[in-house]
C-alpha cells in the first residue's frame, strides 16, 4: 500500500495513540465479533447476517481502546461504539449497536460482549447478547488476508470519490 492509499484510508479508519499494526489488529478483531461476522439480529429470516465496516475510529486510552463507527450489509446499516480491553490471554470487546433502519423494532439498540480467549494457538469467541450466549472457535485474518482487506477498502473508497 502506498502513502496515498494510507492517507485515504485514514479518512475512514482514523486512529489515535496507536500504530498502524495496532489499528489493523483492532479492525481484525472487530470484523470477527459475532455481531459483525454473523449477527443473530436481522431484519427478517431472509436478511444477511454478515456485515462489513463502513468506517471506524479507534482511540487508544491508558488501558483500553475506544471505537465508534458504522457497519453495513445489503439490508441495513448500523452504528457501533464500544471498548476493547485485554486481560491476560483474553480480549473483551463490548459493542453497543444502533440499527439505522426506518422501521422501529424492539431491538433497535442493544449491546453485545465478545470474549476472545487465546489458548494453544486457537481462538475461542464467547459472545453474550442480552438473552443468548454463543461460542465458536474462530480464526482471525492472517497478515496477508488483512492486507487484502485493507487494499479492498481503499479501492472501495476510491470508487466513491
Amino acid at each position: 500500500m502506498n502513502n496515498y492509499d494510507e492517507l485515504l484510508l485514514e479518512q475512514y479508519f482514523p486512529y489515535k495513540n496507536m500504530t498502524i499494526e495496532e489499528r489493523n489488529y483492532c479492525i481484525n478483531l472487530i470484523l470477527h465479533t459475532k455481531d459483525v461476522d454473523e449477527s443473530e439480529v436481522s431484519l427478517n429470516k431472509n436478511s444477511y447476517c454478515n456485515f462489513d465496516l463502513l468506517f471506524l475510529h479507534l482511540s487508544k486510552e491508558s488501558n483500553y481502546i475506544r471505537f465508534d463507527g458504522a457497519t453495513y450489509n445489503d439490508d441495513e446499516n448500523r452504528m457501533i461504539y464500544g471498548d476493547i480491553v485485554r486481560v491476560g490471554n483474553k480480549i473483551f470487546i463490548k459493542t453497543n449497536v444502533y440499527r439505522c433502519n426506518d422501521v422501529l423494532y424492539d431491538n433497535n439498540e442493544y449491546s453485545v460482549v465478545d470474549e476472545f480467549v487465546f489458548k494453544n494457538g486457537k481462538i475461542l469467541r464467547k459472545t453474550r447478547y442480552n438473552s443468548s450466549y454463543h461460542e465458536a472457535e474462530i480464526e482471525l485474518y492472517d497478515d496477508l488476508e488483512m492486507e487484502d482487506y485493507i487494499e479492498r477498502k481503499c479501492r472501495q473508497i476510491k470508487l466513491k470519490k
